[in-house]
């Protein structure tokens, strides 16, 4: 396969995957710190009601895998240009090392991918909802945003479930390596405050294992202020992070597990989703079933 045959057939899967946005082959975007034209090779541009995501492909159709110099350039070349979602397709794969280059990049969402395994690039994103309340939020790098889930899951687990690129929902659940999200109305004309919620939910926890340390705080984020919960499982030896938002019209809560090993990468991961999500709300529909007026409102599919 020549390097134009490899672009192409990256090319020809992206326009499928993201049906109705824009798939554009060799753009030059000028950079902001290089003030030069920098070479994308693939431009992928959704818009989801206000919110313009681009995505820049690169493609390597090397004899050689990917390593951590590569994907430094990559980053700096993401840095430059002002976005910051990326994938990297490579012919022949990546390094240990360059896979650990990207794993602790907190600042660009990058996935790097091999060729003949792009089918598992299950999305960056997700747009989970409730009724007219919902949220466009990012998956954290090389991680997949996951909301094709059963009414059943949607009630009682979240509206949306993120967890490491390759592994299967079940496996992610087995491992603790999961991202739950979900989004509750305000209860109309009933007093209520975050802090109860989160109080009651820690006498639950103490219940289940009464030696369960919690550790509670707040920070300042691009969505306002977040209330963060931490919980070791002595019983079970694991960790589990929350992070909690309250409006006047809704709350939303995010819970991140993980092994107690992996306690600060899935922390770091948690903040990141936080950091970077959009609460929606659709006014004007019913509140109790809007999903043709959030279909209208998108119009994309991954």
């Amino acid at each position: 396969m020549t390097w134009n045959e490899y672009e192409d057939a990256v090319l020809n899967y992206l326009i499928a995957k993201f049906s109705g946005s824009k798939v554009t082959k060799n753009v030059k975007i000028k950079g902001s710190f290089s003030e030069t034209l920098r070479q994308i090779d693939i431009l992928v541009e959704t818009q989801i009601s206000d919110f313009y995501i681009p995505l820049v492909v690169e493609c390597k159709n090397w004899e050689t895998k990917l390593d951590v110099a590569d994907i430094g350039s990559f980053i700096d070349k993401l840095k430059d240009v002002g976005i910051s979602k990326g994938l990297m397709v490579s012919k022949c794969g990546y390094t240990k090392a360059a896979y650990q280059r990207v794993k602790n990049e907190n600042d660009i969402n990058l996935f790097i991918l091999d060729f003949e395994n792009m089918s598992e690039f299950q999305g960056f994103w997700a747009n989970p909802y409730r009724g007219n309340l919902g949220a466009f939020l990012s998956a954290p790098t090389g991680w997949v945003a996951d909301y094709n889930l059963t009414q059943e899951e949607m009630t009682y687990i979240g509206l949306c479930l993120l967890y490491p690129m390759g592994l299967t929902k079940q496996e992610a659940f087995e491992n603790k390596q999961v991202m739950f999200f979900q989004i509750y109305p305000v209860p109309i004309l009933t007093s209520f405050d975050i802090n109860e919620l989160i109080k009651e939910q820690n006498d639950a926890v103490l219940i289940k294992d009464k030696k369960a340390k919690i550790n509670l705080w707040q920070e300042n984020s691009n969505q306002g202020l977040i209330s963060y919960r931490e919980i070791y499982y002595d019983k079970d030896n694991y960790m589990e992070y929350t992070a909690y938002v309250q409006t006047e019209r809704f709350y939303a809560i995010c819970i991140v597990t993980s092994k107690k090993e992996d306690s600060k990468e899935y922390l770091s991961k948690l903040k990141y989703v936080m950091n970077n999500i959009h609460f929606i709300v659709l006014d004007g529909v019913d509140p109790t079933n809007s999903h043709n007026a959030w279909k209208n409102l998108l119009k994309f599919k991954q």
